[in-house]
């Protein structure tokens, strides 16, 4: 059942503060995070394009559970924009696609393999959840991604993966020096 918020405004003295959160977390902050939403946008009368991620702050201690967004605009700025400047436009598109390719890489790199532009469902398949370092800056009181760093090693198989794969000493065989591997 849809809610009709337009039937019953409430009263109001024309003054509104938004409470909680607007507290910027510092420039420079590194902070480990995981991409909980990723989504193209598009406008009406533009060509420009872009893809809004939502990430999600897990350490340090003091930033956890809070939540950032991102905007990685794929195609440079927006025609429409004031700031439009067709000069830094190439530069742009190059910054963005860097950054969706560190993303994409800290992710699996999934995306890369398509060789197309994926579609949202494929976006959201292969890059949400996936959890990086986040460089952290403000610009124009605004949060912004400075950079991002794998996690972990992607392309390096866990210890457990390795032990996982390798020869087992059959269980008569068992010598004083098997005793020492318990991992605790």
């Amino acid at each position: 059942m849809a809610i009709d918020y337009w039937g019953e405004m409430p009263e109001s003295t024309g003054e509104y503060e938004q409470k909680g959160g607007g507290t910027l977390i510092p420039e420079g902050t590194r902070v480990l995070a995981t991409i909980e939403e990723i989504k193209t946008q598009t406008f009406d009368g533009s060509t420009h394009e872009s893809l809004n991620l939502k990430w999600r702050v897990e350490e340090p201690e003091e930033y956890n559970n809070r939540v950032f967004f991102q905007t990685i605009n794929i195609n440079g700025s927006c025609q429409l924009s004031q700031y439009y400047d067709e000069s830094k436009q190439e530069k742009k598109i190059k910054d963005a696609f860097r950054m969706l390719s560190a993303i994409d890489k800290n992710a699996g790199g999934n995306i890369s393999k398509l060789m197309r532009k994926p579609t949202d469902a494929e976006l959201t398949q292969h890059i949400v959840a996936a959890k990086m370092w986040v460089n952290l800056g403000v610009y124009n009181n605004k949060q912004i991604v400075r950079g991002v760093s794998a996690f972990r090693d992607v392309e390096e198989p866990s210890k457990q993966a390795v032990n996982a794969t390798s020869p087992k000493t059959p269980a008569n065989q068992v010598g004083a020096d098997d005793v020492d591997d318990i991992p605790f």
